[in-house]
């Protein structure tokens, strides 16, 4: 079953297959164990995020839903997967649409708002200079190559497909070398307002687009939702709403 390696143990071919026959009914047990262990009465909420939304858009909004509900308490807990909720590990999750979330329930919950920022030093070069924004260095998210291809093609601006972004493995990078002065960024509502806010980054008066891509708010399908996660998914759902229209508002100005 096991293959003895440098640095540990791998399973054989014989024992993919068995962990292959065996998974599905071991998940089935973790999912039924954990809808009698969390009874109706519980306070904590256990939230699944992807690391990209936790800091940006998740953790500021917090307080306001603590003071809202004092006696309800939210566990974060970062993943790029629905794994823990179909495990039962978690309640709700919030995730790209690109995650896989058959078996479950995945409602679209954020659009994914986009506009282009950089520094302030690079924002004054694009207003005194905007026939050269096409030149500057792009950046982007690994999971999202095609972002400003979509951007271009929505916003009627015209951008040399020859010159490849620079990729990062999630927001805050590519958010922190923007801010460095390192090239511009495609904006995320739900990712990039709280550099906005402290003026790190800034807009630059481009065309505000929706990305066909969005986060869904995901949640099981044998299960339903006790009174605290119940309660906490409706305080999510107003919470997007509530960013839609503001960044709706900017687009129409």
């Amino acid at each position: 079953m096991f293959e003895k390696v440098p640095g540990g143990m791998v399973l054989t071919p014989a024992g993919r297959e068995c962990y292959a026959l065996l998974e599905p009914s071991y998940l089935d047990l973790k999912r039924a164990a954990a809808s009698i262990a969390i009874p109706a009465s519980d306070r904590t909420v256990i939230l699944s995020v992807s690391r990209s939304l936790a800091p940006a858009w998740l953790s500021p909004r917090l307080e306001r839903f603590r003071n809202l509900h004092p006696g309800l308490e939210v566990d974060v807990q970062t993943e790029q997967d629905a794994s823990k909720i179909r495990s039962g590990a978690s309640h709700l999750g919030i995730f790209d649409s690109d995650v896989d979330t058959s078996g479950l329930m995945a409602e679209p919950f954020i659009n994914m708002l986009v506009t282009p920022v950089s520094s302030p030093a690079i924002a004054c070069f694009v207003a005194e200079c905007s026939d050269r924004f096409a030149e500057l260095s792009r950046l982007t998210m690994r999971q999202k190559p095609d972002a400003w291809a979509c951007w271009s093609r929505a916003a009627g601006v015209d951008l040399p497909e020859s010159q490849q972004a620079s990729q990062f493995d999630d927001a805050h990078s590519m958010y922190e070398a923007a801010a460095a002065g390192l090239g511009i960024a495609l904006g995320v509502s739900a990712m990039v307002e709280p550099r906005l806010q402290t003026g790190h980054l800034v807009t630059l008066g481009l065309p505000i687009v929706c990305l066909p891509t969005f986060y869904n708010l995901v949640t099981p399908r044998e299960r339903p939702l006790y009174d605290a996660a119940w309660t906490f998914a409706k305080w999510l759902r107003g919470e997007s709403s509530r960013d839609a229209i503001g960044w709706q508002a900017q687009s129409a100005t």
